[in-house]
C-alpha cells in the first residue's frame, strides 16, 4: 500500500511539472509528422495492406480512448480525454512497429489494449505510468507471437513486395503510369513466397506461385538484424548470396516492420523530434552508444546493422525517449540510456531475440520513478497543482 501511495504522489507531481499535458500534446503531433517519411517508404516497400493497417490502428486507438474515458473511467480520477493526442502517436507507433502482413484484428486488439490498459488503467490523475504504446506492444509480443515474430520453416519470414509487375499492353507513358499504379495498389504483401524459392522459379522461367496457385507478389526472408544476430562473428557481406550493409539499411527496401524499412527516412524524422525537443534525446543517444560499444567489445562484426535497424531507431527514440515517462534530468536520462543499452545488449546476445526494445523500453521507463525520486532528483520545484 505504501508503494502505491508513493507512486500515486509521484505521478501527481509529474503531471504538475513541465512538460505539461499541453506541451506533450504538441510534442506528439510533432512526433506523428516526423513518422511521415518512414510511412511513405513503407507504402512503397509493402504496398496498400500496411496503409490500411495504420488506419485501423490509429482509428482503434482514438475509439478506445474516447469510449474508455466516456464509459469505463469516468470521474476526476480518469485519464485525460482525446485532446492530448496520445491516441494518435500510440496508434501510429503500434502500426509502424508491426510486421507488414499482420492481420488487422490483431493490430486492432493491440491498439485497444494500449489505450485502455496503458493510458486509462495504469494512470493516476490523468498521468499514465508508462507510455501506452509499450504496454500495447508487450501484449502484442505475448499474445500474438506468430504475427509479431513471423517464421516459416524455422526461419524469420518478413515479406517485401517483389516489384515484378507486368508491363502495360500500351506503350504510351500515361498508360504505363496508370498500369503501374494499378499493379501497385493490387499487390498484396501477404501473398509471399520464400525468397530463394521465388528466385529458383524465375531462373527456371516458371511463374512463381503459392501453394494454392496464387501468383507470388512478395518474397519473405529474415530481416538484416535477424541475420546479424545469427552471425555475430561474421560480417553480413560474407554471409551467403544475400548480404546487407549500412547503405542498404539507409536506402530501404529491406525486410522490416511497416515503419522500419529505411533508416534514412527514420533519421529525417528523428532530427525533427530532436531539434523540436519532442523526445529526450540524451536517453536514446546514450543507449545507442552503449549498445554499439558493448557489441564492439564482444567482437560483433555487424554493429552498424544493430544500430541502424529500423526497430532499434524506433524503439530507442520513440518508445524509450518519450517525454511522458523519461527521467526529468539529463543525468537521469543518461543513466536510463545506459541501462537501456545494457539490457538490449544482454537480450540480443543471450536470448534468441534479435531486438527487444518493446521489453527494454518498458523496463527502463518503469524505472523512471526511481531515477526521479532517489538517484537524480530534479532541482526545480513542482508547479502548483490546479484542483
Amino acid at each position: 500500500m505504501f508503494l502505491i501511495q508513493r507512486l500515486n504522489r509521484y505521478l501527481l507531481w509529474r503531471s504538475s511539472v513541465e512538460p505539461t499535458p499541453q506541451h506533450l500534446a504538441k510534442y506528439r503531433l510533432t512526433m506523428a509528422v516526423s513518422l511521415l517519411p518512414a510511412f511513405l517508404v513503407g507504402l512503397l516497400v509493402f504496398g496498400w495492406y500496411p496503409a490500411v493497417t495504420i488506419v485501423f490502428s490509429v482509428g482503434t486507438a482514438y475509439a478506445a480512448d474516447y469510449l474508455a474515458k466516456r464509459y469505463l473511467f469516468k470521474g476526476p480520477l480518469g485519464a485525460a480525454g482525446t485532446g492530448d493526442a496520445l491516441w494518435l502517436i500510440t496508434g501510429l507507433l503500434v502500426a509502424m512497429l508491426t510486421p507488414p502482413a499482420t492481420p488487422w484484428l490483431a493490430v486492432i486488439a493491440v491498439s485497444a489494449a494500449a489505450m485502455i490498459l496503458g493510458k486509462h488503467l495504469l494512470s493516476f490523475e490523468g498521468a499514465p505510468f508508462l507510455p501506452p504504446v509499450v504496454v500495447g506492444l508487450l501484449a502484442a509480443h505475448l499474445l500474438f507471437i506468430p504475427y509479431y515474430h513471423p517464421h516459416e520453416n524455422g526461419k524469420p519470414a518478413w515479406p517485401v513486395l517483389t516489384g515484378a509487375f507486368r508491363s502495360s499492353a500500351e506503350p504510351t507513358f500515361e498508360a504505363n503510369v496508370k498500369h503501374a499504379v494499378g499493379e501497385f495498389l493490387t499487390a498484396d504483401v501477404r501473398n509471399s513466397l520464400e525468397k530463394e524459392d521465388y528466385r529458383k522459379k524465375l531462373w527456371g522461367y516458371a511463374q512463381p506461385l503459392l501453394a494454392d496457385g496464387t501468383p507470388a507478389q512478395a518474397v519473405h526472408s529474415p530481416r538484416p538484424i535477424d541475420v546479424a544476430a545469427a552471425n555475430p562473428r561474421e560480417a553480413l557481406t560474407a554471409v551467403g548470396p544475400e548480404y546487407y550493409d549500412a547503405k542498404s539499411l539507409l536506402l530501404g527496401g529491406v525486410p522490416a516492420s511497416i515503419g522500419g524499412s529505411s533508416s534514412l527516412a527514420l533519421i529525417f524524422g528523428i532530427l525533427l523530434v530532436v531539434f523540436s525537443g519532442a523526445v529526450s534525446w540524451v536517453l536514446p543517444v546514450t543507449a545507442l552508444l552503449t549498445l554499439g560499444l558493448l557489441l564492439s567489445l564482444c567482437g560483433n562484426q555487424n554493429v552498424e546493422i544493430h544500430l541502424l535497424s529500423g526497430s532499434t531507431l524506433l524503439g530507442f527514440f520513440y518508445l524509450a525517449g518519450d517525454k511522458l515517462s523519461a527521467p526529468r534530468t539529463l543525468l537521469g536520462q543518461a543513466m536510463a540510456g545506459l541501462a537501456l543499452g545494457i539490457l538490449e545488449f544482454l537480450l540480443r546476445t543471450v536470448t534468441p531475440l534479435s531486438e527487444a526494445t518493446f521489453l527494454t523500453a518498458l523496463v527502463v521507463q518503469g524505472l523512471t520513478p526511481i531515477f526521479d525520486q532517489y538517484l537524480t532528483k530534479p532541482k526545480e520545484p513542482p508547479r502548483p497543482v490546479v484542483v
